[in-house]
């Protein structure tokens, strides 16, 4: 371990010292907000069976077993629905993500 005063002296005399923070980033933040309001609107365009089947497994975080019993649909229903119901979203929220930089070559990308 070594003190804030330690490090601050063998820091760049250029730059001021910054704490590491494990917080996102107001940029990060805003992506997350957008690509979540992206998949919403896109989950709308879906058939209610691929969209219910999507909710529950990647939002309520539910197993295909239980989705299977709760739907009363044979597991290997689940299955094709979660499968399609992905198919189908991907052409929605791919293009528009092409285009979010990630935050380790942001720096870059400027």
């Amino acid at each position: 371990m070594a003190s804030l005063e330690e490090m601050f002296e063998a820091a760049d005399e250029e730059r001021p010292f910054e704490v590491p923070s494990h917080e996102k980033t107001p940029f990060d933040h805003l992506a997350t907000v957008e690509a979540g309001q992206l998949v919403a609107e896109a989950l709308l365009t879906l058939d209610p069976l691929h969209r219910e089947v999507l909710v529950l497994r990647f939002h309520e975080e539910m197993s295909l077993e239980e989705i299977a019993r709760m739907t009363r649909a044979p597991l290997s229903t689940v299955k094709s629905r979660l499968y399609r119901g992905l198919a189908a979203l991907k052409p929605h929220v791919k293009p528009a993500t092409c285009s979010v930089v990630p935050t380790s070559n942001r720096a870059e990308a400027l």
